[in-house]
């Protein structure tokens, strides 16, 4: 291939790669190579980290406060803005199976019912 060279960086590689595939082609690349992608937390708020259901081999995320832009509750439920939402069940849990795991999704939305139906 014209222009190749495996020792280049590969945005230099890819804009060869069109510039001899598209010859008379004119391109704008965007490229988001951020490396703020990995950066977060191994306990950051991340839906892609839980289980539906209660512990297994999922995250166990930080506590977080319900934000004040948050969606309205339901009319006559619970106004839940501002309030903490624990992660995890607590090491009292009635169920010792449930002690100190995390809650997974399902968890945690029945715990708020004016989001849950």
């Amino acid at each position: 291939m014209v222009g190749f060279d495996p020792t280049e960086g590969t945005t230099q590689r890819c804009v060869d790669i069109f510039e001899y595939l598209h010859l008379d082609a004119v391109v704008i690349w965007v490229f988001d190579c951020s490396s703020s992608h990995k950066g977060l937390a191994s306990n950051a708020l991340n839906i892609h980290n839980m289980n539906v259901h209660p512990g297994r081999k999922q995250t166990q995320m930080h506590d977080t406060i319900i934000p004040l832009n948050n969606p309205p509750p339901k009319d006559g439920m619970f106004d839940m803005h501002g309030h903490v939402q624990t992660m995890i069940f607590p090491d009292n849990h009635t169920d010792p199976k449930l002690a100190g795991q995390a809650k997974g999704m399902l968890a945690v939305l029945k715990e708020w019912e004016s989001v849950y139906d």
